[in-house]
């Protein structure tokens, strides 16, 4: 796949909606259905939720898995927690995590650190 300046654009659409924030840090704690998100997000309705997902799912930010009737969504790969994480760490004005530990780790930790509405 070609990666173009139209493609990382559009990916960082992707991000710059604040309830899809939301769903990546409710995902990162724990996988969901999409009535527990609801439940979460408040004011947003199962159809919103739902077309949240989908835009994550397409961009492969997410994944599910099918249980019963209801599908489980997930993070889909640890470069989400290293975008988020990341991001936080430029907006704090911090240096990148050093690479001789666990970086993973930090990023584990800022993103448990970050106060979510609702929650």
């Amino acid at each position: 796949m070609e990666i173009d300046l139209q493609t990382i654009s559009s990916f960082f659409s992707v991000l710059s909606d604040e309830t899809r924030i939301k769903i990546l840090l409710y995902l990162f704690k724990k996988e969901h259905n999409v009535n527990e998100l609801k439940e979460h997000l408040g004011n947003i309705s199962l159809p919103g939720v739902t077309y949240q997902l989908n835009i994550l799912k397409e961009n492969k930010l997410i994944k599910f898995q099918q249980q019963g009737h209801h599908r489980y969504y997930s993070l889909a790969d640890t470069h989400v927690l290293h975008i988020l994480s990341d991001s936080i760490q430029h907006l704090h004005g911090g240096e990148s995590c050093d690479e001789t530990l666990s970086c993973l780790e930090e990023h584990l930790d800022l993103l448990n650190e970050v106060k979510i509405e609702n929650d």
